[in-house]
């Protein structure tokens, strides 16, 4: 099981509670934000996107967490955990998103690697992905700097995208435990 909180150099998250609501929804309002990430979503989107996250908690013992700057005391995004059907296939996929002032700081970085060294140490995940749009050159500079490697392009939910994964050898797609 993953831990309901844990902080790194600058930054704090804490597991996604029904209490964030309000916040998921600022965040899903966040034009600028929310660009690469399928648009600005209604009140009823951001809903289900709280009960998809809560039930994810419930189901498995990862997922979203929000995040705080530690210095600041503000919300400055999420960073997540969570599986992920791609083609058929149960994955693990990392993800992240930053208000737009808190960009170009290597925060994104901070917490992605941050939760990738918790899925291998604490989940025992030997493989996770992540995926973004093509344009989304900061996003995937994020994931190369964290040691995940371009493997493909796909189509997910409709969306052409990018498939990142962690570099690891001795394992193959969708092979969530340890070799």
């Amino acid at each position: 099981m993953f831990p309901d909180f844990f902080v790194t150099l600058r930054m704090s998250a804490e597991r996604l509670r029904s209490e964030h609501a309000a916040e998921i929804h600022r965040m899903h309002q966040d034009a600028e934000q929310m660009a690469l990430l399928g648009g600005v979503r209604t009140e009823s989107q951001s809903a289900l996107y709280m009960e998809r996250n809560l039930e994810h908690w419930k189901e498995h013992g990862f997922g979203v967490w929000m995040l705080r700057h530690r210095a600041q005391g503000e919300m400055a995004g999420r960073v997540l955990l969570r599986h992920l059907d791609l083609d058929g296939i149960d994955e693990v996929e990392v993800g992240y998103s930053l208000y737009p002032a808190y960009w170009g700081l290597g925060l994104a970085a901070e917490v992605a690697a941050a939760c990738l060294e918790r899925a291998r140490d604490t989940l025992g995940f030997t493989r996770v992905v992540a995926i973004t749009a093509p344009q989304n050159l900061r996003s995937q500079r994020v994931m190369t700097k964290v040691g995940m490697r371009f493997e493909r392009d796909i189509q997910h939910d409709g969306h052409h995208l990018v498939l990142f994964r962690t570099a690891d050898a001795t394992s193959k797609p969708g092979d969530l435990s340890e070799p």
